[in-house]
């Protein structure tokens, strides 16, 4: 299977680098349209912050779809509602993923550095092992 961040009839990161292109445009030439009278400058900073809620939806899309794939592009999990990985923030996982990956980590270890309740830092622990499994086997999680 094709990696599924080029399957897409515009690639992620060509669709993140037109956002970016757009952005800089906009901060370029929106300054003189309210200088002009043409645009407030609450209607600039309205789209502004939209296109950067725009790049930043795009990035973290390229994330988590790198977050459910292996490192040929195949899907090693299904990241849904119920899955515990869901909601985790980058950087969180990231850590989270370091800490199983570790010779000792374990879900003491997760509940311990990140708050969590009991059984959510055994959940995502065992979601982590399957991950890595799956990583180091070429299988798929479900």
């Amino acid at each position: 299977m094709a990696d599924l961040l080029s399957e897409l009839p515009v690639p992620l990161d060509d669709q993140i680098a037109a956002v970016q292109r757009e952005l800089a445009m906009r901060r370029q030439v929106y300054p003189r349209r309210v200088a002009a009278g043409r645009m407030t400058q609450a209607e600039a900073d309205l789209e502004v912050r939209a296109m950067d809620a725009v790049l930043e939806t795009l990035r973290q899309s390229v994330w988590a779809l790198r977050a459910a794939t292996g490192p040929q592009g195949q899907p090693v999990r299904a990241l849904d509602a119920n899955d515990p990985l869901a909601g985790l923030s980058p950087p969180v996982l990231a850590e989270a993923r370091q800490i199983i990956a570790s010779r000792n980590g374990s879900a003491i270890d997760l509940q311990t550095r990140f708050k969590w309740h009991r059984v959510h830092a055994i959940r995502i622990a065992a979601a982590l092992r399957d991950e890595q499994a799956a990583a180091q086997h070429g299988e798929k999680v479900a």
